[in-house]
């Protein structure tokens, strides 16, 4: 569930931002720019309000909340030292797949832009779901991203 936070944030994030950005993206593409450097910026911002919860939780762990696991240890009679260094290694692990999560969606995000009619199937999908819950952002992007891998798939 920490990985499908982090990626629902991100998704939407970049979405959003794709369609707030498009002209600026076509242009940087007119000047002769690669996509990835024509969308640098808005992976960069997606990819940090996607790991922000993350780092938010980082910075108070053992000062303001006690997670659960170190609790446990605690009360169990482990040494608080082991305690604190159990939690910190499930943190980095938890930490890591969600950065590796939400590099994944990003380049797979960036991918789905290259084809052909990408950014205009971020736009239809913006027109197409007005009003509607933004959970539905992901949803269609993976549906999006499946149909393309099949066809790159098939010989």
């Amino acid at each position: 569930s920490n990985c499908m936070n982090a990626v629902c944030l991100t998704c939407d994030s970049m979405l959003g931002k794709f369609i707030e950005k498009r002209e600026e993206i076509e242009l940087l593409f007119g000047f002769g720019a690669t996509y990835m450097e024509a969308t640098r910026e808005v992976m960069k911002e997606s990819m940090r309000v996607g790991l922000l919860p993350i780092l938010n939780s980082l910075s108070v762990i053992g000062l303001v909340s006690v997670p659960g696991m170190m609790t446990g240890q605690l009360l169990a009679g482990a040494a608080p030292t082991n305690a604190a260094f159990f939690q910190i290694m499930i943190m980095l692990v938890i930490t890591t797949a969600q950065g590796i999560a939400v590099t994944i969606l990003c380049l797979l995000v960036l991918w789905v832009v290259q084809s052909r009619d990408g950014l205009g199937m971020i736009e239809w999908a913006a027109v197409r779901h007005r009003g509607k819950k933004d959970t539905d952002w992901p949803v269609l992007l993976i549906q999006y991203i499946w149909k393309r891998a099949k066809k790159a798939c098939k010989p």
